[in-house]
């Protein structure tokens, strides 16, 4: 089963993406780049609501992207991303 997550990683970048691993992912299918976001309410707002053109920005990878050192994930909620995808 596919999951949507936010990844941290060391470097400071900021990738979300689908996944059908457990646990820490080691790549992202359909992978973006969250160059930016609503500072003040966080990633754990972005994961629980969605993108929203208004508050942030996604910059595509075009593909699968293979994942180093990660600092942490955040699960999404599907339902948000799903409607939302449309307006990222």
């Amino acid at each position: 089963m596919m999951r949507k997550v936010i990844v941290v990683l060391p470097s400071g970048w900021v990738l979300v993406g689908d996944t059908a691993e457990a646990g820490v992912p080691s790549t992202l299918g359909d992978a973006s780049v969250i160059r930016r976001w609503d500072a003040g309410k966080g990633l754990g707002h972005l994961a629980q609501g969605g993108p929203a053109a208004s508050s942030m920005t996604l910059s595509p990878c075009n593909g699968v992207v293979t994942l180093g050192q990660v600092l942490f994930t955040i699960e999404c909620v599907p339902d948000a991303w799903a409607v939302a995808a449309g307006n990222a």
